[in-house]
């Protein structure tokens, strides 16, 4: 109805802010009056059955070829994937073992870095020189 539209519309401005929620509406799709909890509910939908598969189908064509950590994650972001998608991607490209192991190199790194990043902040500050 036009009164949950509007609803869903507000909804939307509160939570994304008025720039996203104009932005979405100048797009003229009618999102903005889909309620907040379905329209999240459709981008995870499109984010797992879409645009990972997209990714792997680039993967399995070798338009894209990971060869480290830098290029996976710059690979990710340019199509606007989050890193934390990391596992679901290697878990598609098991018989694609460079990519896999790209994958699964960058997910130790990373638990590493926050590993290290944990021990270093509970760490007592260095004594200053005398």
């Amino acid at each position: 109805s036009e009164a949950e539209g509007a609803a869903a519309a507000r909804q939307l401005a509160e939570r994304a802010g008025e720039a996203a929620a104009r932005q979405l509406a100048e797009q003229r799709t009618g999102l903005e009056r889909v309620p907040l909890d379905k329209l999240v509910d459709c981008a995870e939908q499109f984010y797992n059955d879409t645009a990972l598969d997209w990714l792997v189908t680039d993967f399995r064509s070798l338009e894209l070829s990971p060869m480290d950590g830098r290029t996976l994650t710059d690979f990710l972001h340019t199509r606007g994937l989050n890193m934390r998608s990391l596992g679901r991607v290697a878990r598609r490209v098991e018989d694609l073992l460079h990519v896999r192991w790209a994958c699964l190199a960058e997910m130790a790194a990373r638990a590493l870095k926050h590993l290290l990043r944990a021990v270093l902040a509970s760490a007592p500050p260095p004594a200053a020189a005398a």
